[in-house]
């Protein structure tokens, strides 16, 4: 299933900004419908997510341990790399596991900035027997919810938070994706009130990686390998954990965001996005893109945290105009089936 459902809620508040820079005095003189604000009370590490996954039958290899021992002769460098590798095939080869995440985006064009908050779960079941095979047969699904928290004028802020309250779900059953919107009305203690519409749509596909049966999938649309990897933006550290009786690790990496070309890293996130916008977007930039992530000496990642920026030219009526979207972005895992059931709205 594609993953471009927080994507294409990122670009749409992008959108929305530089629209805003346009037609601020249509805002003001013609929106006057108003909702409650949400308060947003999502919690990021529920239950088992972000735990230790030792009911799991390799939940005492070391794996990660025999990668770290041998970094006095690899380098700092390819341990990272190494030990990121096995946590993609971890996943790879996990029946069943979920994610929670939520995100900050910071979005601004012209005199125009605003704050938004995203939710997002995410849940994954592999058909069969988990074989190392990127393209073996998984079964998926997504929850997005997407409201603004804040802008620089006040009034703006109040129509804003008010106003643009959006969720939407993905489902695929390994071969086809569909996609049905909602409307997230509320926020309890228990999670997200969300009003589902009644009819669902194939989900519209866009750019995405192709791999071959015996390639190893990776966790992300981002393209991280020795040669995207900066150089001087690596570290591997870890510490005994007493409780669990193994070490923590936490690996942080920064990509090269100097260009969109072929292989490079941001290469499939930009096609992504320029499928999103159309032929009105002229160019993409990325500044920054950063990660770290923890998990112990058995290989399963705990978190999962990135920080994005980057910059949008687009074409709008007969005017040109850029902006920047600052992302940060923090995910936690679980991998009890109870907690990560695939939802196939479809039935």
């Amino acid at each position: 299933m594609s993953k471009n459902g927080f994507l294409r809620f990122t670009i749409n508040f992008f959108k929305l900004a530089i629209i805003l820079f346009l037609i601020f005095e249509s805002v003001y003189n013609g929106i006057a419908i108003f909702n409650k604000n949400i308060d947003n009370k999502f919690v990021l590490a529920e239950k088992n997510y972000g735990k230790n996954p030792l009911w799991l039958e390799d939940a005492y290899s070391t794996d990660i341990d025999a990668i770290y021992d041998k970094m006095e002769q690899e380098g700092e460098f390819m341990t990272a790399y190494a030990i990121y590798k096995r946590a993609c095939e971890k996943l790879m080869l996990t029946k069943a596991y979920g994610v929670r995440a939520t995100s900050t985006i910071d979005v601004s064009a012209g005199d125009i900035k605003i704050d938004v908050a995203s939710n997002r779960t995410e849940q994954y079941l592999v058909a069969g027997v988990p074989e190392y095979n990127a393209n073996q047969k998984v079964y998926s699904s997504y929850t997005n919810t997407i409201y603004v928290t804040d802008a620089n004028d006040d009034f703006l802020a109040s129509v804003l938070k008010g106003l643009i309250q959006f969720a939407d779900r993905g489902y695929s059953d390994g071969v086809n994706s569909y996609k049905q919107k909602g409307k997230l009305s509320a926020m309890t203690e228990e999670g997200e009130v969300i009003e589902w519409a009644t009819e669902y749509a194939p989900e519209e596909p866009t750019a995405a990686r192709t791999y071959k049966d015996g390639d190893f999938k990776e966790k992300c649309n981002f393209v991280i390998t020795p040669e995207t990897i900066l150089k001087d933006g690596v570290s591997v550290k870890r510490k005994y954990d007493e409780e669990y009786g193994m070490y923590l690790y936490t690996v942080r990496m920064s990509l090269d965001c100097s260009h969109n070309d072929e292989g490079s890293a941001t290469y499939y996130e930009a096609k992504a996005i320029g499928d999103v916008l159309g032929e009105n977007m002229k160019s993409l930039t990325y500044s920054q893109m950063s990660i770290e992530m923890t998990l112990y000496s058995n290989g399963y990642l705990l978190t999962w945290d990135t920080v994005q920026e980057w910059t949008l030219v687009y074409d709008i009526l007969i005017s040109k105009l850029s902006g920047t979207a600052l992302n940060k972005k923090y995910e936690v895992f679980s991998y009890d089936p109870q907690e990560c059931e695939v939802v196939n709205f479809t039935k």
